[in-house]
């Protein structure tokens, strides 16, 4: 039998349990790494979420209060932004594979209570609209991109 102090005693079992919480991640990133896409509709956001606002690159939509704000392009109307809040506060999507090949449109969405934005990348597909966030990519049934960025009004380079 060894003999090692209560000190000693104390170290062995820290690494032991550090090797196990090791040894856990690693196999759950094993398991998780073979998992195929479910077909689960989820929301983009947590129930009751409240966005504060949307950052389309060229133009922002900001709340204020109960209101919204445009910054940015004042040619855009805000009636034809305000829309686009509703969709993205309402949006679920399906978790898939498809990576596309084409150039995205990004968004950025803030959150009330939350520091970061969360960053989209939209890409439109012919049965809706492919987004990606944190490297995963999710499909939005049937939602046209149209109706989660502004096409129509991006600046001519």
């Amino acid at each position: 039998m060894l003999r090692l102090s209560q000190r000693a005693w104390n170290n062995v079992v820290i690494l032991a349990m550090l090797f196990m919480v090791y040894l856990f991640t690693l196999s759950n990133d094993m398991i998780n790494e073979g998992e195929q896409p479910s077909n689960e509709v989820i929301p983009v956001f947590p129930a009751y979420s409240v966005i504060m606002s949307l950052d389309f690159g060229f133009v922002r939509l900001e709340r204020i209060g109960q209101d919204w704000r445009v910054k940015g392009a004042e040619d855009i109307a805000i009636n034809s932004l305000v829309p686009l809040s509703e969709q993205w506060s309402m949006l679920e999507v399906q978790r898939t594979n498809v990576a596309p090949e084409q150039a995205p449109y990004i968004v950025s969405v803030l959150l009330a209570g939350e520091d970061k934005k969360r960053v989209f990348q939209l890409y439109s597909v012919a049965n809706g609209t492919l987004l990606q966030s944190d490297g995963r990519f999710y499909l939005a049934q049937d939602v046209a991109t149209d109706k989660l960025f502004p096409v129509d009004r991006i600046p001519a380079l």
